[in-house]
């Protein structure tokens, strides 16, 4: 069974790496064929489209293609032994589904750990870098629309930006501890934004609040300090969805201080903390696809009922993550639900493996 369990591990690896090689490849050449004058525009040449799809991969496609490769590994990995009788021998031989799978799911494991790596470190540093790219070329340093931003202890949550106008709308500033206790919560019904990068706060009031002392009044500030330098030493804010995981939960803490619904930033924090467990989740729905595998039901049928699993959780996630936009605290365990569903469907499904 060693030597059984090595070679399915090996594959599973194999595989892996040799579709997700091939799947960036792909959505590069497309990606190189639709944003051709984009890159033209940026210097042209092969160092220019290199420097484009360094960043435009990871931003867009690397998070999820890593469990949607973990899902078509694990299927092309049991599935191809299937077609072959190969597993139906090991069956026939007293092994169950589940201890032949076990290997793949193990490095699947091994994989959720290291997708859950590239996430806060690959991927984050490429989207937020693909924020400044997007930000008119540099002329900005803030984003469009709403965003957050923590910097040296400060959470800072802008309701609206008006790049054109160099505007910030419903402005919250939360200064922190640094055992992360809210120390300052501060509010400005709108902030300009100077050329030295500094915030000048307009009609702003802030409440402090006694660390020492959690149960006393808090002391209001009014007017508040009318200028802020959060982007004086060269950093840019980034969207709330660009935020690490520490900066969100810091963020999630500040706001439960603060006596602010965050509702939408802690659906955001659970669904970041679930995602990279899709990897397993995703080689877990392969294994009972791969065993179905028989006269009369070959792997091109199962790929399409995986295909079909894997659209309808992605069709949920979203509709999750709407929930999440509008408030609903049933969108904060809705990750982890979909985890267990999906898990809950290919369990049972491999149960009745023969």
């Amino acid at each position: 069974m060693r030597i059984l369990s090595r070679a399915f591990l090996s594959s599973y690896l194999l595989l892996f790496a040799a579709v997700l090689a091939a799947s960036l490849l792909g959505i590069a050449i497309v990606e190189i064929m639709l944003h051709f004058d984009d890159i033209g525009a940026r210097g042209g040449g092969l160092g220019a489209a290199a420097e484009w799809l360094r960043v435009r991969l990871p931003s867009y496609y690397l998070r999820d293609l890593i469990p949607i490769t973990s899902f078509a590994a694990a299927l092309l990995c049991l599935g191809l032994p299937a077609r072959r009788l190969e597993l139906r021998a090991a069956l026939c031989g007293g092994l169950s589904p589940l201890r032949i799978a076990l290997p793949v799911l193990g490095a699947a494991g091994g994989l959720s750990l290291l997708a859950l790596l590239v996430n806060e470190t690959l991927v984050l540093g490429a989207s937020r870098e693909w924020v400044r790219v997007e930000s008119a070329a540099g002329a900005d340093f803030f984003p469009r629309g709403s965003f957050w931003y923590h910097r040296d202890g400060v959470v800072y949550n802008v309701a609206a930006s008006e790049p054109a106008a160099r505007t910030l709308r419903d402005l919250r500033v939360y200064e922190l501890a640094p055992e992360g206790r809210l120390l300052r919560h501060v509010r400005a019904e709108r902030a300009r934004v100077g050329p030295d990068r500094r915030w000048h706060l307009e009609g702003a009031t802030g409440v402090r609040f006694d660390p020492a002392s959690p149960a006393a009044r808090p002391r209001l500030e009014r007017p508040a300090p009318g200028v802020l330098e959060p982007g004086a030493g060269g950093a840019d804010p980034v969207p709330a969805g660009h935020l690490s995981l520490g900066a969100l939960a810091g963020l999630v803490d500040a706001r439960a201080a603060a006596g602010r619904p965050a509702v939408r930033e802690r659906a955001l924090l659970h669904a970041r903390l679930a995602e990279p467990l899709t990897v397993l989740a995703f080689a877990w729905l392969a294994v009972p696809l791969a065993f179905a595998v028989g006269p009369g039901r070959g792997l091109s049928f199962q790929l399409v009922r995986g295909g079909a699993a894997l659209a309808a959780f992605y069709t949920a996630r979203s509709l999750a993550s709407l929930l999440a936009l509008g408030g609903a605290p049933a969108a904060v365990p809705a990750p982890w639900l979909l985890l267990a569903g999906l898990s809950a469907a290919a369990a049972w499904h491999l149960a009745r493996a023969r």
